[in-house]
């Protein structure tokens, strides 16, 4: 991937398989990078590798899925980098 420092992602999914790589691959080439995902567990996991790669972070935040009964009221939270 190229430079993406200043550009933002959201993920869905970010906590396993293609969505998990996308999130590391994205945070690594610099990307501010949301992440949104069922378990926050499996969130957390992805937050802490992309420590380990070099991106500051932010805790994430669990998200239900959406129905016309019950909207998601939880705010997605980011991977961030260094200035």
């Amino acid at each position: 991937m190229a430079n993406l420092k200043g550009k933002v992602a959201w993920v869905t999914g970010a906590g396993t398989g293609i969505g998990e790589g996308a999130a590391l691959a994205l945070a690594r080439d610099g990307a501010t990078v949301v992440l949104t995902g069922r378990r926050t567990e499996a969130l957390q996991a992805v937050v802490r590798q992309a420590g380990r790669n070099g991106a500051t972070t932010a805790e994430p935040t669990r998200t239900r899925t959406c129905n016309s009964q019950e909207p998601t009221a939880k705010t997605p939270r980011t991977i961030r980098h260094p200035p």
